[in-house]
């Protein structure tokens, strides 16, 4: 009984042992993803310089909406003084919606981003590269000043 169930295993265990390696990428293949890396970390570096502006602006405007509501005139003030506020009001209020229309397009901009970088790295993290073939690509990158 125990030789029919290895029987019975050994053609599974030879269909295992026969699967042919993987097919090697060519090289054409690893610099379509080595070139798409380096815009990805380009657009994302763009994204985070994008993000920090955004945030100094927003703080800005922070302190000028509490500074202008502080600056808010007095019920018996004359009323161009009432005219100014509200003038003013409007102004950061269409400063606001800029922003939020920068930042609504930013979030915008960073699924893209995700989206495009999953996609690299589905495409390009199992390649499999020989050995020669790795280093002639890098060795050409490095050539063109790129690591």
């Amino acid at each position: 009984m125990k030789t029919l169930a290895l029987l019975l295993l050994l053609p599974a265990g030879l269909a295992l042992a026969q699967t042919p390696p993987p097919k090697a990428s060519t090289k054409d293949e690893l610099r379509a993803c080595l070139s798409e890396q380096d815009t990805l970390q380009e657009t994302g570096k763009a994204l985070e310089r994008r993000r920090t502006e955004q945030d100094a602006a927003s703080k800005q405007l922070q302190g000028e909406v509490r500074a202008h509501m502080a600056s808010s005139p007095l019920p018996n003030a004359p009323d161009e003084a009432f005219t100014a506020f509200r003038a003013k009001t409007k102004d950061l209020e269409a400063r606001k919606e800029a922003l939020d229309t920068g930042a609504d397009q930013y979030d915008k901009d960073v699924v893209a981003f995700n989206q495009q970088l999953a996609a690299r790295n589905k495409r390009c993290s199992t390649m499999t590269v020989t050995k020669a073939d790795r280093d002639a690509v890098m060795k050409e990158r490095a050539a063109a000043g790129k690591k």
